[in-house]
């Protein structure tokens, strides 16, 4: 397995593991059971997982009025998005850089 493959598959995992955490909470929550609590579910989304988190927060209507939750859960998101523009912009410019380059 290649290491963009490797990577990919640990997103993934991630945030499914991150959607399980909102879902069993949320179900935990119907139930009057024992919780998870937000720091993890926040700690989850930050280590990789906000897409799961902000899908499930979505799809199972779970924490979406809870503060300050909710605006930790959009600045973690946010980080995440300056990050991947960080990491692509560089492959961008280049490809860029090679498609003008090309054009003389």
């Amino acid at each position: 397995m290649t290491g963009a493959l490797k990577l990919l598959a640990l997103f993934v995992a991630i945030n499914l593991l991150t959607y399980a955490a909102f879902a069993i909470d949320k179900r935990q929550a119907r139930v009057a059971g024992w919780r998870i609590s937000e720091r993890s579910l926040l700690w989850l989304a930050l280590i990789g997982g906000s897409l799961g988190a902000k899908i499930a927060q979505h799809r199972l209507r779970h924490k979406t009025q809870k503060q300050p939750f909710r605006n930790w859960l959009n600045a973690i998101v946010a980080l995440h998005l300056i990050l991947l523009g960080a990491g692509v912009a560089p492959s961008l410019r280049e490809v860029a850089e090679r498609s003008v380059a090309g054009l003389f």
